[in-house]
């Protein structure tokens, strides 16, 4: 078997991201070499070597594109961008670094658009921004899933968001896949109403071609910023103007920055460089008129006694056996130490207080399948937090029931209930198997969690005895990132900073409900 860094060196003999042939698809970006090995490690070290080798093999764009970009179109890359703006030594978190791989249509690497949530001028943001070294920011399906599960992100923490856009509209071989339906590319235009609608502040930063569909993200934001002879809006682009009605002119003449601040008021900032954009964002978020990002004091925070490496080893070593949660608990949380809610009933499934980076959590996590008792201690749990306003935090190890016996469904029902009725903040963390229709009850992807993150060790598996391994969904959207186990706790202390810190509160689902109890 090839190690992972020597499937890293095939990979970067293949510097082409996306290549469409003639049957109108994306040839594949070798990365399907390396899911196909994905679901079984003989160590943990080979589980974090094979996850840095596509993390990294995601970030590989075609050097023609490159210098394209920079000295042709004297444009920055989108990094450079996000990193301008963002606060120095500051908390930030990338989610689904790795969408958009081994597609049916091919291979889009970081799906064609960087999400990340960071600290901007103090204030926490939601920066949204097209990779235009990713076949000229081009729109595809799998980019509009990540897009609006960003903008979804937004309106669930109420963070606010910066576009930064620079896109050549849809990929127009797969329109019927980005027009039509109604999670299609219209909902993300929705979105943004409903998120203007909510107070949410958005900037659009126009540093590249917003054509077609991209020409109504500066439009719908609250502010929009436009860079000189770089930034263009307008729905047809001047060969197209040229082929419909013979006219000559000039991306400038057609949809310029100076055309749009002057005349057509379709921007409200004028920039002659993006030194001076980054920079007037930078002030133009201090306007938000927020209160600046929590501090939550991580230093102060006690590391656990328990390394959650050492539980992953053992967990390998001893060939897949169900990972030991309480273990588990204990290397994520603050001096390994939690308050475990009705220990001695229900013992299939663990519910507990404790703090993670000094944010308190509830934290239910199972060690089998959910009967009647699990459920109605989950139940419980979940309703004294929502009442107590405590974050919730569910971690998923949920093999295959081997029973067909339906008598629990009534208790389980219950707990979906009270799941989807909480208000409070929710995170799930997906470690070993994730078996439908049962992880329902554990706040899958349909119930909305603030944030869901699988580790490389994860599968979802389905009652005709198949499953998916943890790229294979991560590619797909079903998550926010697959992270390592050694970078869970850092990712799960900051993803609860953000589902609070500006005090989100789902007035509409602030139902008081009876504890059920026994």
């Amino acid at each position: 078997m090839r190690t992972p860094l020597r499937f890293l060196s095939t990979l970067l003999n293949y510097p082409r991201c996306i290549i469409l042939n003639r049957n109108r698809r994306i040839n594949k970006f070798p990365l399907n070499f390396l899911i196909a090995y994905s679901h079984s490690y003989a160590s943990y070290q080979e589980l974090k070597d094979n996850h840095s080798a596509l993390i990294d093999s995601s970030r590989i764009r075609d050097p023609r594109d490159i210098k394209r970009h920079i000295e042709v179109n004297k444009k920055k890359l989108i990094w450079e961008r996000i990193n301008v703006l963002l606060d120095k030594d500051k908390p930030c978190l990338e989610l689904s670094p790795l969408a958009g791989v081994d597609l049916p249509y091919g291979t889009v690497p970081n799906a064609g658009t960087i999400s990340l949530l960071g600290s901007i001028s103090g204030v926490m943001c939601l920066i949204l921004g097209n990779d235009a070294t990713c076949k000229g920011g081009t729109t595809f399906p799998i980019n509009l899933h990540k897009t609006q599960r960003a903008l979804r992100i937004s309106m669930q923490n109420l963070i606010p968001v910066i576009h930064i856009v620079d896109s050549g509209g849809a990929f127009l071989p797969l329109q019927a896949e980005i027009f039509p339906d109604a999670n299609h590319g219209g909902r993300i235009f929705c979105n943004q109403a409903i998120i203007s609608a909510m107070k949410i502040p958005q900037i659009a930063y126009v540093c590249g071609s917003c054509t077609a569909g991209a020409a109504y993200i500066p439009s719908m934001s609250d502010e929009a910023v436009i860079v000189e002879d770089i930034g263009t809006i307008f729905l047809a682009g001047p060969a197209l103007v040229k082929a419909a009605t013979g006219e000559d002119t000039s991306a400038n003449e057609l949809g310029g920055a100076m055309l749009h601040s002057t005349i057509s008021g379709g921007t409200d900032y004028y920039c002659r460089s993006e030194d001076e954009a980054f920079l007037l964002i930078q002030k133009l978020v201090c306007n938000f008129n927020l209160s600046r990002a929590d501090e939550v004091e991580y230093s102060n925070a006690i590391d656990p006694t328990v390394c959650v490496k050492s539980v992953m080893e053992h967990y390998i070593k001893s060939e897949y056996s169900q990972i030991p949660m309480k273990d588990l608990i204990v290397s994520l949380v603050d001096k390994s130490d939690m308050i475990e809610f009705k220990s001695e009933y229900g013992k299939q499934i663990i519910t507990s207080f404790a703090s993670i980076q000094n944010n308190t959590v509830g934290i239910i996590a199972n060690n089998g399948s959910i009967g009647s008792t699990e459920a109605l201690k989950a139940t419980h749990f979940v309703q004294l937090c929502n009442q107590r306003n405590i974050p919730l935090l569910f971690i998923v190890n949920l093999p295959p029931r081997v029973s067909t016996r339906s008598h629990n469904i009534k208790e389980q029902s219950g707990l979906i209930q009270s799941i989807s009725q909480a208000s409070v903040p929710m995170i799930t963390l997906i470690v070993g198997e994730s078996s439908y229709p049962e992880a329902y009850t554990m706040c899958s992807r349909a119930f909305e969690p603030n944030f869901l993150f699988v580790w490389p060790t994860a599968k979802h598996s389905f009652q005709d005895g198949t499953h998916k391994d943890a790229y294979y969904g991560s590619a797909r959207l079903w998550d926010d990132g697959v992270i390592l186990p050694e970078d869970t706790r850092r990712v799960l202390a900051q993803s609860l900073r953000f589902s609070q810190v500006y005090n989100n509160k789902d007035k509409s689902k602030n139902l008081q409900n009876k504890y059920i109890r026994m």
